[in-house]
């Protein structure tokens, strides 16, 4: 396969397919190696470019990290819209949990060596936040869904009910003590909906 084709030293704009390329092996080595042993050098080797272009157009390796796991999850976890929280909610964590049901390879372990990342070093943690952030979007997208139907409780912002669920979720993978299966996640998912029901007696 050819590598894609460089943009000139002057320009920065970004060339499409180089662009496509620089996040797809970011991914496949952050998922291979973890981030601590990835470097802008290796990337660049992977994708068939130049590092000129990667530092053209990213600040360093965890701006793009960011940007290439933000793509990346966009495009993996979209937010269904089936009219029903509990369903709603359940196919999106039974998609993740189908990427990171391997603790110890691929998703899993790149996102474990970049939660490790986040604590030690005070300047990822701000990018890291960014990234948890899109991957709650599909669920706050559905919660915020469910509260306007009135079928959850308004009162209670769509992030903390997020946050419930994705600190499960983490508990689960860092201890890596129980599976991350569809049990669970209807465990998880009934848990949070059930508890969260608008009171009966105040719905209009």
């Amino acid at each position: 396969m050819n590598a894609p084709q460089e943009l000139t030293s002057t320009s920065r704009r970004r060339n499409p397919a180089t662009h496509r390329a620089i996040l797809d092996a970011t991914v496949r080595l952050l998922e291979r190696d973890g981030y601590g042993p990835l470097t802008i050098e290796g990337i660049a080797a992977s994708a068939g470019v130049g590092k000129q272009s990667i530092y053209r157009w990213w600040r360093g390796k965890a701006e793009l990290v960011v940007e290439a796991y933000i793509a990346e999850s966009d495009a993996l976890v979209p937010a269904p819209d089936t009219g029903n929280v509990t369903d709603d909610l359940v196919a999106i964590l039974d998609s993740v949990f189908a990427m990171i049901a391997d603790y110890r390879s691929g998703v899993a372990m790149a996102n474990k060596g970049l939660m490790a990342e986040a604590q030690l070093d005070s300047a990822f943690h701000e990018p890291y936040l960014a990234l948890h952030q899109a991957w709650g979007k599909p669920q706050v997208t559905v919660l915020e869904r469910a509260q306007a139907r009135g079928d959850l409780r308004t009162d209670i912002a769509a992030q903390d009910l997020v946050d419930i669920i994705l600190g499960a979720t983490w508990y689960r993978l860092l201890l890596e003590h129980a599976p991350l299966d569809e049990a669970f996640a209807r465990l998880v998912v009934r848990s949070v909906v059930e508890s969260n029901r608008p009171d009966p007696a105040i719905r209009t």
